[in-house]
């Protein structure tokens, strides 16, 4: 009897521990809008997973603050329309501060800069080059920079996509491609339809303007949110994170 009064007062004592131990809050899952197809800094590898610079950084910056991040795909054109849409926290594209729709969302603190450059196979274009042929994707803010920079509508040739422009350039389709300095640097060395050619790339003149080279992520306008990206971003900085990270995809 003794025996199963021992068992009895146990069975009470562990019934009240299991009912009264604290339970852990579910993880935040935030999702994030992007076209996924922007080499390095986000797109799908060969194995359909998301891979790339900004997810590198995003998931690190949501390993330390204690998030889950979930990517939703888009098309820039209506990147931040479509963050608001799906309710998502944070959108990504290799965007400038310019490219934020200061509307729908805030740009977190800048992760690196990223100038403008003009790609050719042919060192002669870098003269005078605002006179030759260029090879441009029309969404972003290069197009619109480079016309007022005075460049003509006539030069400009449209690509898909910024290593479609360095094909053209290859193929003799147009003089310059005209681009993100990572973006084209980063094709023309692991692009294989590119490897049979020569490029010389070169930065445009007055393409550091913050605006337009601090690249971000927009952010929903929740200030906590905001402040948590940042402090993430600040943490990764200084415990040289972000360097190894940016190393990693050639920066």
């Amino acid at each position: 009897m003794k025996h199963l009064a021992l068992t009895a007062l146990l069975a009470g004592i562990l019934a009240g521990c299991a009912t009264h131990a604290p339970t852990q809050a579910p993880t935040l899952t935030y999702d994030v809008v992007s076209d996924l197809d922007y080499v390095p800094y986000i797109y799908k590898d060969e194995s359909g997973d998301v891979v790339g610079l900004e997810v590198d950084i995003l998931t690190a910056i949501a390993k330390n603050q204690g998030f889950d991040v979930r990517f939703v795909p888009s098309i820039w054109d209506t990147l931040f329309d479509d963050m608001t849409k799906h309710n998502a926290k944070l959108a990504l594209n290799g965007m400038a501060v310019v490219d934020v729709d200061d509307k729908l969302a805030t740009p977190s603190d800048s992760y690196m800069q990223s100038l403008d450059c003009m790609a050719t196979t042919n060192p002669a274009y870098l003269n005078n080059w605002q006179s030759r042929s260029m090879a441009v994707v029309f969404e972003g803010e290069i197009a619109n920079n480079l016309l007022e920079a005075g460049i003509k509508p006539s030069q400009f040739v449209e690509a898909p996509t910024q290593q479609t422009a360095l094909k053209m350039v290859g193929d003799n389709q147009a003089n310059l491609a005209m681009g993100d300095c990572t973006a084209l640097r980063y094709y023309i060395k692991h692009e294989p339809m590119l490897q049979n050619y020569r490029f010389v790339v070169q930065e445009l003149p007055n393409s550091d303007d913050p605006k337009n080279s601090q690249l971000v992520f927009g952010v929903a306008k929740n200030p906590a949110l905001i402040q948590q990206i940042n402090d993430g971003l600040a943490t990764l900085r200084q415990t040289g994170e972000l360097d190894k990270i940016k190393q990693k995809w050639g920066q």
